[in-house]
């Protein structure tokens, strides 16, 4: 019987969001070196159900859920709560390790106590350093004490450790405990990465995509960039935001009806947003270096780097061992709204000659590419 590896966190499974993309990634390494692979993820659609229901997937994984909390009370009673995972490890008597992705400190201790009485190993992923949350005021304070907790504490519980970011790989080195850094990674092998690309209405066309976050992601920077651009032949597809909600938020930047070189889509399925990825000519998103920014990763990088799009952005996180390396794009060299145009009307200047249709697939974040490291890493781990 082949030995198994449990996944277990706050990604929505099977593919709803960038968290259940990453642990995917990581467990088809843990499959191709002969492991079997359990994911137990939480249910954000206010389901109300008990225990854990199968979750159908293309990946040939075993898939579960749970149901995340919907109100208050439901969530702090969560914060205590492996009973699913205990079910799953009982099913489960080959299990070897625990993975637990970006789980509160609370579980974290739960699972620590669990696993070692089973004897069985257990891992943390860490994917960003973030306390912002949303809710009442004592959840807020909870969920900024418990990344503290995390950030201090959680080394010394675990066995193991997969981090995101060489920021966080060295200020966890010391720790004495087996990592691995993992960026986000991709099967290039999925057809989502072959299909059909969206075409623009720009004849120069960028795109972001994401979500408005203020703390995270500057949109509202780059729309005023593109306010001041003066090639009418660039334009900006912005997904995953409605004009009208990017108005209420920004209600000074953006007039009544929004100029006609940005468009706004609103939320897409994961599949139509790559599609118009792949159809960009340009790839653009700018993020604050602050502490989250650093030791994350964007996802966001990684997916236009796959479908060969150049991408503009800021200094953040490791983006600058791949741009202008494996990766075409240009850095911004400030966080300010002139810096941004500037970067776009010269990218655009330097790549008049370029050509979607001779683009490639960038394999250097397949998730095939990182086997060997990884397999290094679970012999240290369960040796």
């Amino acid at each position: 019987m082949k030995k198994t590896i449990i996944y277990y966190g706050n990604f929505t499974l099977p593919d709803c969001n960038a968290a259940a993309h990453r642990v995917t990634s990581v467990g088809k390494i843990f499959r191709e070196l002969g492991y079997n692979v359990i994911f137990l993820g939480a249910n954000r659609d206010n389901c109300a159900f008990s225990g854990i229901r199968p979750v159908a997937n293309s990946a040939g994984f075993e898939m579960y859920e749970e149901a995340y909390p919907s109100t208050t009370v439901q969530w702090f009673k969560w914060l205590h709560d492996i009973s699913n995972l205990e079910a799953l490890i009982k099913k489960h008597p080959e299990t070897v390790a625990i993975v637990l992705y970006n789980s509160p400190y609370t579980i974290i201790t739960r699972a620590a106590k669990l696993t070692k009485s089973l004897g069985i190993k257990l891992v943390y992923d860490y994917p960003e350093w973030c306390d912002v949350t949303q809710g009442s005021l004592p959840k807020l304070i909870i969920k900024r004490l418990d990344t503290q907790l995390i950030r201090k504490l959680m080394p010394k519980k675990v066995d193991g450790l997969i981090v995101i970011s060489s920021f966080m790989q060295n200020h966890y080195k010391d720790f004495a405990k087996p990592i691995v850094k993992l960026t986000p990674m991709v099967d290039v092998k999925d057809p989502i990465w072959h299909a059909e690309p969206y075409k623009s209405s720009h004849p120069i066309s960028f795109c972001f995509a994401g979500t408005i976050d203020a703390e995270k992601d500057y949109l509202h920077m780059i729309v005023k960039a593109f306010l001041g651009v003066t090639n009418s032949s660039v334009g900006l597809d912005i997904i995953g935001v409605a004009q009208e909600d990017f108005r209420a938020m920004y209600p000074e930047i953006l007039p009544e009806k929004a100029p006609e070189n940005i468009t706004f889509f609103g939320r897409l399925s994961h599949t139509e947003t790559i599609s118009h990825v792949l159809g960009t000519d340009y790839y653009i998103f700018v993020r604050p270096k602050d502490l989250r920014n650093t030791a994350g990763f964007p996802t966001k990088f990684t997916e236009a780097a796959t479908v060969g799009a150049p991408i503009i952005t800021t200094d953040v996180s490791d983006v600058k061992e791949f741009i202008g390396k494996s990766v075409k794009g240009y850095i911004i060299p400030e966080l300010s709204v002139e810096a941004v145009r500037s970067t776009i009307e010269y990218a655009v200047a330097q790549n008049k000659q370029e050509k979607k249709e001779n683009r490639k697939i960038c394999d250097v974040f397949d998730y095939r590419g990182h086997t060997q490291k990884v397999s290094a890493w679970l012999g240290e781990l369960l040796n």
